[in-house]
């Protein structure tokens, strides 16, 4: 997953730990603009957007549809 700046045209910052292959957009969402959060295989994953890493993953006890 990427962070784009709509300004510039650019990638701001690239995030590992999402899914190899998906087969539509990804819904994310960030908080006071320090943790996005994503689903992706029936789990939450969730990065500080000033690290490329995985902060964290939780279980969505089936609420999410496996993609991949």
């Amino acid at each position: 997953m990427v962070e784009w700046n709509d300004q510039e045209g650019i990638v701001k910052q690239t995030y590992s730990g999402l899914g190899k292959r998906s087969l539509e957009k990804v819904k994310f969402d960030t908080a006071k603009n320090k943790l996005l959060a994503a689903g992706d295989e029936h789990q939450i994953k969730f990065w500080d957007v000033d690290n490329i890493n995985i902060l964290s993953i939780t279980k969505a006890d089936g609420g999410l549809p496996v993609r991949g």
